[in-house]
């Protein structure tokens, strides 16, 4: 299974989406708020990202975290 790390902000309803449609793939991932600092700092210097959803798979960014992008990243069909 890859390694996913969703990066989220409390009030993103995009991010709701796509914790979603990862649950209901049964594909396990680590939520990291960017209300947090660190997260954000993390975000920023790995990928150059600074903004909600932000999906990481295998440590390369997805894409504009749309959900054709992640289905592709993760070899899923789209439901």
């Amino acid at each position: 299974m890859p390694h996913v790390v969703v990066y989220t902000s409390p009030t993103c309803t995009a991010c709701r989406s796509v914790k979603e449609f990862l649950s209901r793939n049964h594909v396990e991932f680590e939520e990291r708020s960017l209300s947090e600092s660190r997260w954000l700092e993390e975000l920023g210097d790995l990928y150059g990202a600074y903004s909600a959803p932000s999906v990481v798979v295998d440590g390369q960014l997805v894409e504009a975290a749309s959900l054709p992008a992640i289905s592709a990243a993760l070899r899923l069909e789209l439901d």
